[in-house]
């Protein structure tokens, strides 16, 4: 398949970034949130959120221009669905 160049899409790269600590350990966290869920329900991590969305999340981009409602529910809820409450000792 040949198409001239001005009909090939266009690559939106922004401008490289350096995120902070606290973006640093936001993705972590998310990208710790996603394995789990990938290997608790038995899918590639990939399909639950891709890297370019967790770091998008990690900067505080709006969630809803980069995931869809059940990612960001199984990424963003305090606890993992279905997960139980740690019981305090004492």
């Amino acid at each position: 398949l040949q198409l001239p160049e001005s009909e090939l899409p266009e690559l939106h790269r922004e401008p490289g970034l350096r995120m902070t600590e606290r973006q640093k350990r936001r993705f972590q966290e998310l990208q710790a949130r996603r394995d789990a869920a990938a290997e608790r329900l038995g899918l590639e991590a990939s399909f639950i959120a891709s890297k370019s969305a967790l770091v998008a999340l990690a900067l505080d981009k709006p969630p809803e221009e980069w995931v869809l409602p059940w990612q960001a529910e199984l990424l963003l809820s305090e606890r993992p669905r279905g997960a139980r409450r740690r019981r305090r000792a004492g």
